[in-house]
């Protein structure tokens, strides 16, 4: 562990909790944009989750020549990210909690576009922001974040957050910020549900969920993204090819995560969600439509297709999916399995 010398903590307004991990490429590029910032941010926390590069010498090296107020953590033990961002966020001190990664580059405007929104509105738990998608050179790309997430625009004042999230998750962590109490609420973090999606659904049930569609980072994409967007559309089709090649797992693998991930959200926030109980009871149909369709490969050929073509007929790929390539992914699997059965069977 290491820390500044006399750190007052007292007056901290802006904390940024940076998780990194073998981030010697870019994260004096990254602190740099955060201490540039027009509106200062006040405290600094990075856990370095076991780095053997030169990623927590070089963090070292660019906070101890500024002025703000920072702690290095190294974990001894690899916790993974989720966990990581839990104890970065709990170990800062500020009202408004700015997440960041390792490798992309804030533009100088962020933290006080970002604050507006929690002036504006004391009830406002959670912001997001739109971002250029750039590659490891910072070229940016054909598609912005929002994009390739499929986020519409056009309706951001009309949408229904909790809702829109049963179809996947459109909050980037790296491009968030939320406020203390909602962190506090939200502990312990889950084992799969990304942290990102916890706090969003958490921020949304509570109506405290806002989006700005200025693009406040480049988001740094790269081979060595643990999480990411498709970039360009290049890159899509050749992502799409891939699953058709592998007969759809990918898409059985997204189903198996999300069924996980929406239990999780059922158990872990049962005292929001009982006070709305017609949402209640499509976050479960929508649990149960991912375990279904994440079940298929234990199915016999007719059977799959049953199972596809009754969330087919109930609307569910509609209601449950951001598009048709959800099932176009499931048939793509069903078929694949079953060349592989006749294959077996000469």
């Amino acid at each position: 562990m290491s820390k500044a010398k006399n750190r007052n903590t007292d007056k901290i307004r802006f904390s940024v909790a940076m998780c990194t991990y073998n981030g010697e490429a870019y994260i004096r590029e990254q602190l740099q944009s955060i201490l540039e910032q027009d509106v200062p941010v006040d405290e600094i926390v990075l856990a370095d989750d076991g780095s053997t590069d030169g990623t927590v010498r070089i963090a070292r090296e660019v906070l101890s020549q500024s002025s703000v107020s920072y702690e290095i953590l190294v974990n001894k033990k690899n916790l993974g990210f989720r966990k990581n961002f839990e104890q970065a966020i709990a170990r800062t001190h500020g009202e408004i909690i700015f997440l960041s990664d390792q490798d992309d580059v804030w533009k100088r405007e962020k933290v006080r576009v970002i604050w507006a929104h929690f002036q504006k509105n004391p009830s406002c738990l959670l912001v997001f922001s739109n971002a250029v998608v750039v590659d490891a050179n910072r070229n940016p790309q054909a598609m912005d974040l929002w994009d390739s997430l499929m986020l519409n625009k056009e309706t951001l004042a009309d949408t229904d957050w909790k809702r829109l999230f049963l179809k996947g998750w459109y909050v980037t962590g790296a491009a968030t910020a939320i406020r203390r109490e909602l962190f506090e609420e939200a502990i312990p973090f889950p084992e799969i549900c990304y942290h990102d999606a916890w706090l969003a659904m958490r921020a949304a049930l509570r109506g405290g969920l806002e989006a700005e569609p200025e693009k406040l980072i480049c988001y740094r994409q790269h081979a060595d993204n643990q999480i990411g967007t498709v970039a360009s559309g290049a890159a899509r089709w050749k992502k799409r090819l891939l699953v058709l090649r592998t007969a759809g797992q990918t898409q059985i693998e997204i189903h198996r995560q999300y069924a996980v991930m929406y239990r999780e959200i059922d158990q872990g926030f049962s005292d929001l969600l009982s006070a709305d109980p017609d949402f209640y009871r499509e976050l479960k149909a929508c649990a149960q439509y991912h375990q279904e369709l994440g079940n298929l490969g234990n199915l016999r050929f007719r059977e799959r297709l049953q199972v596809i073509w009754h969330h087919y007929r109930q609307g569910d790929f509609s209601r449950f999916a951001k598009n048709q390539a959800a099932l176009r992914g499931d048939l793509f699997y069903a078929m694949g399995r079953r060349a592989k059965e006749a294959s077996r069977r000469k």
